[in-house]
């Protein structure tokens, strides 16, 4: 009878309890400016210590922990091409010379953030959140890769006036 109890519990814990651990995201909680650059954060330590290549896959994969609504991660290099995007066909695009509605080069923008002296910034642009066509304010958050001509960024829709007067007061300088 012992035994039979333990092999319940063993089958429970598999067919309940592990994929409720497998499903545990690393996306932001909300979108204060502090979980997105924690998420950004996370990121870049997830390349770091596994590597470029294992990190790509489990950073851009839709159905992984680091994939959530609009939250995403995406990776560029300092040459200014993408080389790992949820959107694949992305990857090895040259984007700093694409504009937002507003004629503003940001991925020029978030790269020189990137380059900046501390290595990370914030920037404005305007973006259509997915299946739509219109666009509308988007904050971006990058981090530099220490060591790699790398830079990590997510973006955020949706950010509370309150903290987007937060990011340009503290964080955007």
């Amino acid at each position: 009878m012992k035994n039979l109890l333990l092999v319940f519990i063993g089958l429970w814990i598999t067919v309940i309890g592990l994929p409720a651990f497998a499903d545990n995201k690393v996306t932001p909680r909300d979108n204060s400016p502090k979980e997105v650059m924690k998420y950004v954060e996370n990121a870049v330590n997830l390349i770091i210590r596994i590597g470029e290549k294992k990190a790509f896959a489990k950073l851009t994969n839709p159905k992984g922990r680091w994939v959530h609504g609009n939250w995403y991660i995406y990776v560029n290099n300092f040459d200014g091409f993408v080389v790992a995007h949820l959107n694949k066909k992305l990857e090895g695009k040259f984007l700093l010379g694409i504009r937002d509605v507003k004629g503003n080069a940001f991925f020029a923008e978030l790269q020189m953030a990137a380059q900046s002296q501390n290595g990370q910034g914030w920037v404005e642009f305007w973006w259509p959140k997915a299946n739509s066509k219109i666009s509308v304010r988007k904050l971006g958050f990058v981090k530099k890769v220490p060591g790699k001509r790398l830079w990590v960024g997510t973006g955020v829709y949706d950010m509370t006036e309150e903290n987007i007067k937060k990011v340009i007061t503290t964080y955007k300088k």
